[in-house]
């Protein structure tokens, strides 16, 4: 089972998340759910995750900067934007720090878990060559 860290400053979109995705049939367990880039870095001294879904446009630490700390520090790590923004300045940012996936809100469900069962199988070739 891989640990996900979900982050998004909506409430609803977090609660909806939280409740609607049946996360471990589909290889996850979720660790953490966060209103906000800060609450999520601080998070990691927990325990890392092994993906991370956020938002880019969040109250004190963004998905940029999530994205650019885990770029450097914990590139095996990923991550994935789920975000209303569909700005070129973002999915460049995105690139350059190693975003898994762009996706812009809303997403259905299904769309969600095939985005799942894709990351799992990617993960999963990772673990098998270390």
């Amino acid at each position: 089972m891989y640990k996900l860290i979900f982050a998004d400053d909506e409430l609803l979109i977090r609660n909806n998340m939280m409740k609607g995705i049946h996360w471990e049939e589909h290889g996850f367990q979720v660790i953490g759910c966060y209103s906000n880039g800060d609450e999520l870095l601080d998070a990691l001294g927990a325990g890392l995750p092994d993906l991370v879904i956020t938002d880019i446009n969040m109250p004190y630490v963004d998905g940029i900067q999530v994205a650019k700390y885990l770029h450097y520090n914990h590139p095996r790590i990923k991550v994935i934007f789920l975000t209303g923004y569909n700005e070129f300045e973002y999915a460049k940012n995105a690139m350059e720090y190693g975003v898994s996936r762009y996706i812009l809100k809303p997403i259905s469900s299904e769309d969600i878990y095939q985005l799942l069962d894709e990351t799992k199988a990617l993960l999963d070739r990772e673990n098998k060559d270390l």
